[in-house]
């Protein structure tokens, strides 16, 4: 059925930019695969506090794992980055980490944030700049067949952010719209962010991501996306 594997930041982006997709991949069969570059350690603790001081990363790593037991991640990484200063480390080794995972794994399909990092956040931009190095090192027989970026509303985006190349496409997210709630209230010490997004995902039908093609074949996504 495929591999399909996603590369974020931090612990809840898998959740708010794919949640329901992840959730009908893994239900068609395919293999996912997540990899988290940070720890989260720089998120909110919780109002009231869900983490005690000096715990966040600890229990964001808890609730990243739960997040992907309800998504069915088959494989999850955590490359343990400090959370808000991943611009800071060599993105030269944080792609040999991502690297060495497609080779592992052999997904047809990558995703990650665009250039922009889908609002702008450091950490995002740094983790999709890593994965086009990781990208780079790869053969022609070794690199997935397409990748994809989660699509934000546009007026997020400043008028000079571009658009990532290749064509939008939407998953529709039908009944895995309740896995994705579920992983976003995994992610409990993140609550005041599932609450701020609530008003945008309760309407919304379907997730939507560029798809930039990189070789032959349909991959694991461009089977469910219209």
């Amino acid at each position: 059925m495929g591999v399909f594997m996603s590369v974020f930041a931090h612990p809840d982006d898998e959740s708010f930019a794919a949640g329901a997709t992840l959730a009908r991949l893994a239900h068609r069969g395919v293999t996912t695969v997540l990899v988290t570059a940070t720890d989260g350690g720089a998120g909110r603790p919780g109002e009231p506090p869900v983490a005690a001081a000096g715990q966040v990363a600890r229990v964001r790593a808890r609730e990243l794992a739960e997040a992907a037991r309800i998504l069915g991640i088959r494989h999850l990484y955590r490359l343990g980055y400090e959370d808000g200063h991943l611009d800071e480390v060599d993105p030269a080794a944080v792609a040999e980490s991502i690297r060495l995972l497609i080779l592992r794994h052999r997904p047809q399909a990558v995703l990650t944030f665009d250039a922009w990092g889908g609002n702008g956040h450091r950490d995002h931009r740094a983790v999709a700049r890593a994965l086009d190095i990781a990208l780079r090192g790869l053969g022609p027989q070794e690199r997935p067949q397409a990748r994809y970026a989660p699509v934000i509303p546009e007026a997020m985006a400043p008028a000079d952010a571009g658009v990532p190349p290749g064509v939008r496409v939407a998953v529709p997210m039908g009944p895995y719209r309740l896995l994705k709630w579920q992983a976003l209230a995994a992610h409990a010490t993140q609550h005041r962010s599932v609450e701020a997004a609530a008003a945008h995902l309760t309407p919304q039908v379907a997730e939507f991501f560029w798809r930039e093609v990189l070789g032959p074949g349909a991959d694991p996504l461009a089977r469910v996306a219209t």
